[in-house]
């Protein structure tokens, strides 16, 4: 059993099938905070005079850099033409237990965050992403049967950590109150970020 193993035995892992593909985060303005993390923007609806239309899933085109995946969108998602994502599956079973997403928004010029993450852990804490010496917390936006998801804002800190850093450490409570943590690897996230940034741009 691998140390990801060790440390999630007994948390429920999170589907594949739901989370195969990450979409990109909107930005959207916050009155009382403009800096504070924002949620998915609402699928838009079709007027009552328009019938309703099965909606495509978008073309997927997908590049690796290192541990890290540079998707882009075709048509744009959410106005994003890509992202750069991350997803530790378990060996043991093929089942997701960490996504992580980053999306620059040139317009906004905001990085955009979304983890997705096991269920039965302890909310209130937050969770913790650590980068040596760099430490974040950030909160869980809402959970499924899938899981629980972080969808938000990235400070600059956290953007500049990452492409310094070699690997990072995501740390969170268990209901059991034992602290567990998913390491995830660095290794090529720079060039994916700044190939997604200037595409993004363009």
């Amino acid at each position: 059993m691998t140390y990801l193993n060790r440390i999630l035995a007994g948390t429920a892992v999170l589907s594949l099938a739901a989370l195969a593909a990450t979409a990109p985060l909107q930005a959207q303005a916050n009155e009382k905070a403009k800096d504070a993390p924002t949620r998915v923007a609402a699928a838009t609806q079709a007027p009552a005079t328009t019938p309703a239309k099965k909606a495509e899933a978008p073309k997927i085109n997908r590049k690796s850099f290192g541990e890290w995946e540079l998707e882009c969108f075709d048509p744009k998602v959410n106005g994003l033409k890509c992202q750069v994502v991350q997803k530790l599956v378990s060996k043991d079973n093929n089942q997701l237990v960490l996504v992580v997403s980053v999306a620059h928004e040139p317009k906004s010029k905001k990085n955009l965050l979304q983890m997705a993450l096991p269920l039965n852990f302890m909310l209130k804490p937050g969770v913790e992403i650590a980068i040596g010496n760099a430490k974040t917390v950030v909160q869980v936006d809402r959970c499924s049967a899938q899981g629980c998801f972080v969808e938000g804002v990235a400070g600059d800190d956290l953007v500049d950590a990452m492409v310094k850093g070699s690997k990072a450490d995501v740390k969170f409570l268990a209901n059991s109150k034992k602290r567990l943590i998913i390491p995830f690897s660095l290794k090529g996230f720079t060039k994916a970020y700044t190939t997604m940034k200037k595409r993004n741009a363009g």
